[in-house]
Protein backbone atom coordinates (compact mmCIF):
# COMPACT_ATOMS: atom_id res chain seq x y z
CA UNK A 1 0.00 0.00 0.00
CA UNK A 2 1.19 3.04 -1.04
CA UNK A 3 0.47 6.31 1.22
CA UNK A 4 0.08 9.71 -0.70
CA UNK A 5 -0.01 13.08 1.48
CA UNK A 6 -3.35 14.41 1.61
CA UNK A 7 -4.30 18.37 1.91
CA UNK A 8 -5.11 18.74 5.28
CA UNK A 9 -8.24 20.71 6.11
CA UNK A 10 -6.19 23.71 7.28
CA UNK A 11 -4.13 23.76 4.20
CA UNK A 12 -6.67 26.07 2.20
CA UNK A 13 -6.54 28.63 4.68
CA UNK A 14 -2.53 28.29 5.06
CA UNK A 15 -2.27 29.22 1.44
CA UNK A 16 -4.51 32.10 1.53
CA UNK A 17 -2.93 34.77 -0.50
CA UNK A 18 -2.26 38.16 0.95
CA UNK A 19 -5.38 39.99 -1.36
CA UNK A 20 -7.49 37.33 -0.32
CA UNK A 21 -6.73 38.19 3.29
CA UNK A 22 -7.31 41.96 2.33
CA UNK A 23 -10.34 41.25 1.08
CA UNK A 24 -11.59 39.31 4.45
CA UNK A 25 -10.54 42.08 6.25
CA UNK A 26 -11.98 44.94 4.42
CA UNK A 27 -15.01 42.30 4.54
CA UNK A 28 -15.25 42.91 8.29
CA UNK A 29 -14.02 46.54 8.71
CA UNK A 30 -17.01 47.23 6.67
CA UNK A 31 -19.42 44.86 8.24
CA UNK A 32 -22.94 46.24 9.66
CA UNK A 33 -22.68 46.45 13.12
CA UNK A 34 -25.48 44.48 14.16
CA UNK A 35 -24.49 41.75 11.82
CA UNK A 36 -20.75 41.97 13.00
CA UNK A 37 -22.74 41.15 17.01
CA UNK A 38 -24.28 38.47 15.48
CA UNK A 39 -20.99 36.40 13.93
CA UNK A 40 -18.88 37.58 16.91
CA UNK A 41 -21.96 35.93 19.39
CA UNK A 42 -21.71 32.47 17.15
CA UNK A 43 -17.90 32.84 17.68
CA UNK A 44 -18.36 33.19 21.65
CA UNK A 45 -17.20 36.82 21.35
CA UNK A 46 -19.07 39.91 22.80
CA UNK A 47 -19.92 42.61 21.02
CA UNK A 48 -17.47 45.42 22.64
CA UNK A 49 -15.04 42.49 21.69
CA UNK A 50 -16.27 42.61 18.10
CA UNK A 51 -16.01 45.98 17.30
CA UNK A 52 -12.79 46.70 19.02
CA UNK A 53 -11.58 44.20 16.22
CA UNK A 54 -13.50 45.84 13.44
CA UNK A 55 -12.07 49.11 14.28
CA UNK A 56 -7.96 47.20 14.77
CA UNK A 57 -8.46 45.63 11.37
CA UNK A 58 -9.97 48.80 9.33
CA UNK A 59 -6.86 50.44 10.44
CA UNK A 60 -4.06 48.28 9.74
CA UNK A 61 -1.50 48.80 7.20
CA UNK A 62 -0.20 46.47 4.43
CA UNK A 63 2.50 45.89 6.35
CA UNK A 64 1.11 44.94 9.33
CA UNK A 65 -1.41 42.47 6.96
CA UNK A 66 1.29 40.72 5.57
CA UNK A 67 2.87 40.06 8.99
CA UNK A 68 0.01 38.29 10.51
CA UNK A 69 -1.05 36.86 7.34
CA UNK A 70 2.27 35.02 7.69
CA UNK A 71 1.87 34.11 11.27
CA UNK A 72 -2.10 32.63 10.76
CA UNK A 73 -0.11 30.68 7.82
CA UNK A 74 2.43 29.74 10.35
CA UNK A 75 -0.01 28.43 13.26
CA UNK A 76 -2.37 26.64 10.24
CA UNK A 77 0.49 24.78 9.21
CA UNK A 78 1.52 23.55 12.77
CA UNK A 79 -1.57 22.93 14.17
CA UNK A 80 -3.34 20.93 11.39
CA UNK A 81 -1.31 17.78 12.40
CA UNK A 82 -2.65 17.75 16.05
CA UNK A 83 -6.01 18.73 15.29
CA UNK A 84 -6.42 15.63 12.28
CA UNK A 85 -5.51 13.48 14.98
CA UNK A 86 -7.10 15.19 17.67
CA UNK A 87 -10.07 14.43 15.24
CA UNK A 88 -9.25 10.91 14.31
CA UNK A 89 -8.50 9.84 18.43
CA UNK A 90 -12.15 11.92 19.29
CA UNK A 91 -14.04 9.77 16.29
CA UNK A 92 -13.18 6.78 17.76
CA UNK A 93 -13.02 7.06 21.91
CA UNK A 94 -15.91 8.07 23.76
CA UNK A 95 -14.94 11.89 25.37
CA UNK A 96 -15.42 9.72 28.28
CA UNK A 97 -12.68 7.53 27.76
CA UNK A 98 -10.61 10.42 26.26
CA UNK A 99 -10.92 12.72 29.45
CA UNK A 100 -10.20 9.68 31.82
CA UNK A 101 -7.51 8.71 30.46
CA UNK A 102 -5.65 12.25 29.77
CA UNK A 103 -6.17 12.71 34.07
CA UNK A 104 -4.95 9.16 34.48
CA UNK A 105 -1.66 10.95 32.63
CA UNK A 106 -1.92 13.66 34.32
CA UNK A 107 -1.92 12.06 37.68
CA UNK A 108 0.99 9.71 36.39
CA UNK A 109 3.04 12.86 35.41
CA UNK A 110 2.41 14.54 38.84
CA UNK A 111 3.26 11.15 40.73
CA UNK A 112 6.28 11.34 38.92
CA UNK A 113 7.48 14.77 39.35
CA UNK A 114 6.68 14.68 43.06
CA UNK A 115 8.86 10.94 43.66
CA UNK A 116 11.36 11.98 40.60
CA UNK A 117 10.43 8.61 39.51
CA UNK A 118 10.69 8.98 36.14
Amino acid sequence: RTWTRRPSPSSSQANMSPEMMQAGMDMVANMDPAALADMAKMMGMDAGQASKLQDTMANMSKEDLAKWTGRAQTVARWTAKPLALYRKVSSLVPPTYLLAGLVALFALMVYGHQTDSF
